[in-house]
């Protein structure tokens, strides 16, 4: 169970760390949360995806879940992208 949620929601620890590491005035601040916003419409729309499978009477709508799998690969790997390139730039004065 938790292997199953750290695989599905596990990116969101990323910004959420780096935002209370950094008492929200991090240089990737702006685009973090962009990104857990992009991420969250992403995992609303897995949902429905799951609940219009259900509403069919499809017996395996709860495959659909797995979705859940790329879009926290690819939200994980922004997230750390956007750290990355915000603190290898210089910092501006």
């Amino acid at each position: 169970m938790m292997f199953t949620l750290a695989a599905y929601f596990g990116a969101y620890l990323i910004p959420v760390l780096y935002l209370a590491g950094s008492l929200f005035r991090g240089r990737a601040r702006k685009k973090l949360w962009w990104g857990m916003a992009i991420h969250t419409f992403w995992n609303i729309a897995v949902w429905g995806i799951v609940y219009y499978n259900w509403k069919q009477g499809y017996s395996e709508y709860f495959y659909a879940w797995v979705l859940l799998l790329p879009v926290n690969i690819v939200s994980a790997v922004y997230y750390l992208g956007a750290i990355l390139w915000d603190h290898s730039r210089p910092t501006r004065k």
